[in-house]
C-alpha cells in the first residue's frame, strides 16, 4: 500500500479508482481496502478537498483542473487497466476523462455510486451556490461545530460516523467550494454526464442506496447496463452498507 499526502494506492490488475463527490474526501473509500482485496484501489483527495491543498485558480475550470490532476496521477502509476467509481457529483469528470484517449482505452468498467446525473439530483450543490456570503459563513461555521447538518443517513449510526463525514469539510477553501458547485450545476443541465454516459461503450453500472431509490428515473436508469440497490444506506450507502456495496 502506498501512502501519499492526498491519495493512498495499492498496486492490482484492474484497478478501481474512487472520487469522492462534493465535500468528500478519500476517507469515504476506506472499507474498499477490506472488501476488494484482490483489486487494486486508488482513492484520492480532490484539489480544495481533505488533505489536499494545492493552490487552484480561481479563474479557470475547477472541474477542468480537476480532471488533469487526475490524469497528472494516473500517468505517475501508469495503471494498466481500470475501472472508474464515482460517487455524487464526481460523476461531473465523467465526460473529459473520457476526452483523454490514454485513459479511455484503459476504461473497461464505470461505476456510479449514487451518480449525479439529472437536474433533480443537485438540490445540495444549489442550496450552497445561490447562498448569499453571510449565510453560507454561517452555515459553514454551525456544520464544523455540529457535521449533523450535512446529509447523511439516518439508518445506521456508526461511532466513525463524525471522523469521516467531517474530515472533508474541515479543510476545504469556501470560495473553491462555491464555485466548483456552480460548475457542476452548470455540467448537469448540459446533461454532459447523460450524453457520455450513452455514446460510451463501456459497460455502466448505477448503485442507488435505499433511501434514494426513487428518485432515478427510466431515462437515467436506461443509460446504465445494471443498476444495483444497497440496503440500510443513505447517500452514502459506501459507508452505511461496505459488504453490500463492494460486493
Amino acid at each position: 500500500l502506498i501512502r501519499k499526502k492526498y491519495y493512498k494506492y495499492r498496486s492490482g490488475n484492474p484497478t478501481l479508482i474512487f472520487f469522492h463527490g462534493l465535500c468528500g474526501n478519500r476517507n469515504h473509500f476506506d472499507e474498499s481496502f477490506k472488501y476488494l482485496k484482490k483489486k487494486g484501489i486508488l482513492t484520492l483527495d480532490l484539489l480544495g478537498f481533505g488533505r489536499n491543498q494545492e493552490i487552484i485558480k480561481l479563474k479557470s475550470s475547477i472541474v477542468k483542473q480537476q480532471v488533469e490532476l487526475i490524469t497528472k496521477i494516473l500517468s505517475k502509476l501508469n495503471l494498466e487497466k481500470l475501472t472508474l467509481v464515482f460517487h455524487s457529483l464526481s460523476t461531473v469528470f465523467l465526460p473529459f476523462i473520457l476526452r483523454k484517449k490514454k485513459i479511455k482505452n484503459k476504461i473497461s468498467n464505470i461505476i456510479l455510486i449514487e451518480g449525479d446525473v439529472d437536474r433533480d439530483q443537485v438540490i445540495w450543490a444549489k442550496k450552497i451556490s445561490e447562498m448569499k456570503k453571510k449565510k453560507y459563513d454561517e452555515y459553514i461555521k454551525n456544520f464544523k461545530r455540529n457535521n449533523k447538518i450535512i446529509m447523511i443517513s439516518q439508518l445506521i449510526k456508526k461511532k466513525n460516523y463524525k471522523l469521516i463525514y467531517s474530515h472533508g469539510f474541515k479543510n476545504f477553501n469556501s470560495l473553491v467550494l462555491r464555485k466548483f458547485s456552480k460548475e457542476c450545476i452548470k455540467i448537469i443541465n448540459e446533461k454532459k454526464v447523460n450524453l457520455s454516459l450513452k455514446k460510451t461503450k463501456i459497460d455502466k453500472l448505477l448503485i442507488i442506496s435505499q433511501r434514494n431509490k426513487n428518485l432515478y428515473n427510466k431515462k437515467v436508469k436506461k443509460l446504465f447496463n445494471q443498476v444495483k440497490y444497497v440496503n440500510n444506506s443513505g447517500h452514502y450507502p459506501m459507508i452505511d452498507n461496505p459488504f453490500k456495496t463492494y460486493r
